[in-house]
């Protein structure tokens, strides 16, 4: 097949996943990489609400409208 050929979408990904292009991964691709260390995806689910949590706190405090605290009000 010449570089002008059509292809069928499915067909063309395949092609390219023939030549070494795979853009559609699936999780398990990662278990044939040497140089990654494999995520837990429980861990990884709550650093991400952990980072969430700590973000959402850090803006409210930070905004500019909120530079002085009224009587009665703590910082967070």
């Amino acid at each position: 097949m010449g570089l002008d050929a059509e292809f069928a979408p499915g067909m063309m990904l395949h092609a390219l996943y023939k030549c070494g292009v795979n853009l559609m991964p699936i999780e398990n691709d990662a278990e044939y990489c040497d140089e990654f260390t494999l995520k837990d995806s429980e861990v990884e689910e709550r650093a991400i609400l952990d980072v969430v949590t700590s973000v959402d706190a850090f803006a409210f405090r930070s905004s500019k409208w909120n530079q002085k605290l009224g009587k009665g009000k703590r910082k967070i």
